[in-house]
């Protein structure tokens, strides 16, 4: 996050090596496939989500007796003794800290080849979102519809329409999407917003790191870590209604604890949600409830080796939005995961890290099948596997390089699949390698390119992604361009359903599609001006090929084609943000798009220009006072009109919706109560105007209005 000192005086003091209050960030995996982990945060973001002041930042010491953060690794060996340094005499990439969603290591935020937001712990605090989703309404290029409690669709630049599986979504580098059709189940994330630690937002097309479905973007939810020695806890509780009187309830409980040896962290969500679950038809969608359970443990073994095992599990009821139509009775998902990985770093010669790792998930549905009305997920049964190695190089003359590779089987039995493709078992396997060259301290040049194959692919696809960074002390130009893909679906390849009335069939799938594809160009900026106040413009083009559509040719059957005819767009993000003193940041956000061309096509469900807001705008502040005991945000959104005239779902139906302007203001104040004790109080509040407004274009889909919500809390 560019959180910046306001001060030119302000100082960072660099701990000593084996003082007591060492802190490491705990190391996930920061890849689709078994990626190194969580970034340690810069001297600007810790000032921000520690204290509230920008003053006597401390850079802690890793357990191996290394200064952490990107102090750490840059200037470490100079500081030591916690000799106290200016942050003004500090460089752009040594402020901006470092990331690990780009290129599936950790690397300078300056230097990233992709626009990359992050979203750390003192922003989660201060926002008065309740979701991941809602606090995503914040970034730049994001667009987020809400359905029902519990259900969204998300979408990056452009890509928005009645569909959501254009973005990969991982969860401490595992990913939450679905095995069958690529969705995400945002209300069965196994994690309270409240448990994240930092989210990073990648844009643009990241097949060539994550493979299929990232051509839009990653969206990497980092959960909290253990910062202090010896165990600790947590316990949260929130309650909330809405203007119609709909209530909300949630317990959030997390332990952990941390030594020389282990890391270990594990939470807890239980959660009700009905608000805003009245429909503009009187229907009321069904509440959300879910219950999850987080846990990860990292092992520092002697010799930079760490073993790294975690995973997670939930249950939710809520309605479903399966294939396009949104039912209003409750669907139960049930989804689990596990990740075990080995690291050993600092091999000798020139290689850097070497790990092995592997990781599973299954998802379950289950629905009461003689209540729906169409199609339905009920009965699905899933799973998947993943194995893979890869290595670090740390070459001569400024050069890095990474290979890896993976292989593995997935699994899906579903009622709604053909009797010739239901219940079998599909290998894939994937081969990536990326690097990077670093010349004369000035511009930093990275390439990545992945082959990956699957049963659902008719050939193997390769995506690459190539970049140049031009980077002095207060600026940084970067010029990219990549080509990426997502897999055609299990449904849209082998689905069959057939009606249990007419016995018609209703869904057929279609063998030998080919994956949607996009070809992007961007030309990115950031500026430092004073060390306060930072500016990041990014202008982009976009050409979309092959895009999946509904196909209702054969008269009530539904199936699906590649759009014969190719989409683009020009767009533009921005970001500023403004260190306004010590205690308090400013930051607004916006995105236009502009198309080039018009697309005429009822089966059009995704990347259709009037699905999408033309022009969306976010401008917010926040802070803290009192020595860190009275917080306080305010924020306010603002999204341009869209358009919905599609034929759709199963049975199908037309959907002509008009969903004007949204406006939506936030706030939220949180004050400790006692000095010496963690022990918290806090209020939150947001609204959308107009007022009863919805922004889902689906029947029955939930109408937005206020929501005011109260929470106490022991954040030990």
């Amino acid at each position: 996050m560019l959180v910046f000192a306001s001060l030119a005086s302000a100082r960072v003091a660099v701990a000593q090596p084996g003082s007591t209050n060492d802190e490491r960030a705990y190391k996930g995996p920061a890849e689709i496939e078994g990626l190194e982990s969580a970034p340690q945060q810069s001297p600007r973001a810790a000032g921000s989500a520690g204290s509230g002041r920008a003053e006597d930042v401390r850079v802690a010491p890793t357990a191996s007796g290394d200064s952490g953060g990107d102090l750490g690794g840059d200037l470490g060996g100079d500081l030591a003794g916690g000799e106290l340094l200016d942050i003004a005499s500090l460089d752009l990439e040594q402020l901006m800290g470092k990331v690990s969603s780009v290129s599936r290591r950790q690397e300078s935020l300056a230097k990233a080849p992709a626009s990359v937001t992050v979203l750390d712990r003192s922003d989660i605090r201060r926002s008065a979102a309740r979701t991941i989703p809602d606090f995503l309404r914040t970034v730049p290029g994001i667009q987020v519809v809400q359905n029902a409690p519990g259900n969204f669709l998300v979408s990056l630049r452009g890509m928005a329409g009645l569909q959501g599986n254009n973005v990969v979504v991982l969860l401490d580098g595992v990913p939450q999407n679905s095995i069958v059709d690529g969705s995400v189940d945002w209300g069965g994330i196994p994690v309270a917003l409240d448990d994240v630690e930092r989210i990073e937002i990648v844009r643009g097309p990241v097949s060539p790191v994550y493979g299929a479905n990232a051509y839009a973007g990653v969206i990497h939810v980092i959960t909290s870590e253990p910062i202090s020695l010896g165990p600790t806890g947590s316990v949260r509780g929130n309650f909330g209604v809405d203007w119609r009187g709909q209530m909300a309830e949630q317990l959030v409980g997390s332990v952990g604890g941390r030594n020389n040896w282990v890391r270990w962290h594990i939470s807890t969500d239980l959660m009700r949600d009905s608000l805003l679950a009245q429909s503009s038809g009187g229907v009321t969608q069904p509440a959300l409830q879910k219950h999850a359970l987080l846990g990860k443990f990292e092992f520092l073994l002697p010799r930079d080796q760490t073993i790294e095992v975690h995973g997670g599990a939930s249950r939710s009821h809520h309605s479903a939005l399966d294939h396009l139509v949104l039912e209003s009775n409750p669907q139960r998902n049930d989804v689990s995961y596990g990740f075990v990985g080995y690291a050993i770093k600092n091999l000798p010669s020139v290689v850097d890290r070497f790990g092995v790792w592997g990781r599973g998930r299954s998802i379950a549905v289950t629905a009461d099948s003689d209540r729906y009305e169409g199609f339905s997920y009920d009965g699905l049964k899933s799973a998947d596997g993943l194995f893979g190695s890869d290595l670090s190089f740390d070459l001569p003359h400024k050069i890095n390089l990474g290979v890896g590779g993976s292989g593995g089987l997935s699994y899906v039995d579903a009622p709604f699949m053909h009797p010739a493709e239901n219940a079998k078992i599909r290998p894939r396997y994937a081969f990536y390698a990326d690097g990077g060259m670093d010349i004369k301290n000035a511009v930093y040049m990275s390439a990545a390119v992945r082959l990956d194959n699957s049963a659902m692919l008719d050939k193997p696809q390769v995506s690459y992604r190539g970049a140049v960074t031009y980077y002095r002390d207060q600026m940084v130009l970067r010029l990219s361009g990549g080509s990426a893909f997502r897999e055609p679906t299990f449904v849209e390849v082998g689905g069959r359903f057939v009606d249990p009335v007419s016995k018609l069939i209703l869904l057929d799938g279609t063998s030998g599609l080919r994956p949607p594809r996009v070809h992007s160009v961007e030309l990115g900026g950031l500026f430092l001006i004073g060390h306060t106040l930072t500016l990041r413009p990014t202008i982009y083009y976009a050409r979309m090929e092959d895009l999946m559509v509904a196909d209702f040719e054969p008269i009530v059957r539904k199936t699906f084609r590649n759009d014969r005819d190719p989409r683009s767009l020009i767009g533009g993000e921005f970001e500023i943000e403004w260190q306004l003193v010590p205690s308090m940041k400013w930051k607004t956000t916006g995105a236009a798009l502009a198309w080039l061309g018009k697309v005429d096509d009822l089966s059009a469900t995704v990347a259709a220009p009037e699905q999408n807001s033309i022009f969306s705008l976010w401008s917010g502040v926040h802070g803290a006072w009192l020595d860190d005991r009275l917080g306080m945000g305010l924020g306010i959104g603002w999204t341009t009109p869209r358009q919905y005239q599609v034929r759709t779902g199963i049975p199908p139906q037309i959907i002509d919706v008009h969903v004007g302007h949204l406006v939506r203001p936030e706030g939220m104040i949180e004050y400790r109560i006692l000095k010496d004790s963690p022990l918290w109080i806090w209020t939150k509040a947001f609204s959308t105007l107009p007022h009863a407004r919805f922004d889902s274009p689906f029947p029955g889909a939930a109408r937005l209005g206020t929501v005011v919500f109260i929470g106490m809390g022991y954040r030990g």
